[in-house]
């Protein structure tokens, strides 16, 4: 029995972290091409180690959909006695309501929430922080996240609930074709929870960004503070934009502009740069790689 039920939890991670991982590259590739579009810059003069670099962004996004998905669930999952909490309360606005309004509203259709396994609450820690952070960033978010976090619960209890009913079925004395067609409906309905599960996480204000310039900063392709040198001429087209440069170490040719924005180097043969002004507004720029030196602040 012990080893049947790690073979279950095996299987169920297994499947979920595969949807997730299909749907991670699909969602990692599209999530570049729209960081691209939504820093007006598609990268140009790319060569196929950029090609195969653009590759590895996609996989490791997808690693980390993967793992921002499942610890977003294991926290919804941790979260049970609060879910039951609010189950309970629901069935009883439920009860009022039948009494006051004479109607049969089906208590029994309030969704049953399962407890977490243990393996849920270590992973459930990273999802807290993931959570946390989102909703500091913008705190109209929390509301999301609970609903969120509430619909990742219901929706991992109802997986488990179709396998062991399931499972049941299977059991009983019914025909090859039987079987099969409730394997088939189990399947799919399972599949729709986990894509949902894996998605959900995804809708959350400032989540796809998190993720996105996350992957573009650890892989050097962003970088949020530094001091570049920019050659002539592409330093006087700068200056034209606003901001004003210094002189630079780097030669006469040479301007510095500190507190500027990198927001995409390593890919093609330009940079984008985004360069401060007085009024903390910036102004972006293209700049050819052989005409910037950058330094990280």
């Amino acid at each position: 029995m012990l080893m049947n039920d790690w073979n279950e939890k095996l299987e169920c991670l297994n499947k979920f972290l595969t949807v997730a991982f299909k749907v991670g590259v699909l969602v990692g590739g599209f999530a570049i091409c729209a960081y691209s579009w939504i820093i007006g810059y598609f990268p140009s003069g790319v060569t196929i180690g950029d090609g195969l670099l653009f590759i590895l962004l996609a996989t490791v996004l997808s690693v980390l959909v993967a793992l921002f998905s499942f610890s977003f669930t294991s926290l919804g999952l941790a979260l049970w006695p609060l879910w039951k909490l609010v189950i309970k309360l629901l069935s009883k606005i439920l009860i009022l309501i039948n009494r006051v309004t004479n109607k049969d509203l089906q208590i029994n259709s309030l969704p049953k929430i399962r407890k977490a396994r243990a393996e849920h609450y270590g992973i459930a820690f990273i999802g807290f922080l993931f959570a946390g952070f989102l909703a500091l960033q913008d705190w109209r978010s929390l509301m999301v996240v609970l609903v969120l976090l509430f619909s990742s619960s219901v929706m991992w209890s109802s997986i488990q609930e179709n396998e062991e009913e399931a499972n049941k079925q299977l059991k009983a004395d019914i025909s090859t074709e039987q079987k099969e067609a409730i394997l088939k409906r189990v399947k799919r309905g399972n599949s729709i929870s986990l894509l949902a599960m894996v998605l959900m996480p995804l809708v959350i204000p400032g989540a796809p960004t998190m993720l996105v310039t996350g992957v573009m900063r650890a892989a050097d392709v962003r970088v949020d503070s530094a001091t570049v040198h920019i050659k002539a001429p592409y330093s006087i087209y700068a200056e034209e934009s606003g901001p004003k440069g210094q002189p630079s170490n780097f030669g006469a040719s040479f301007l510095k502009f500190e507190n500027a924005q990198v927001l995409f180097k390593g890919i093609g043969s330009n940079t984008v740069l985004s360069l401060h002004l007085k009024d903390k507004d910036r102004v972006q720029i293209v700049v050819p790689n052989s005409s910037v030196h950058l330094l990280p602040n």
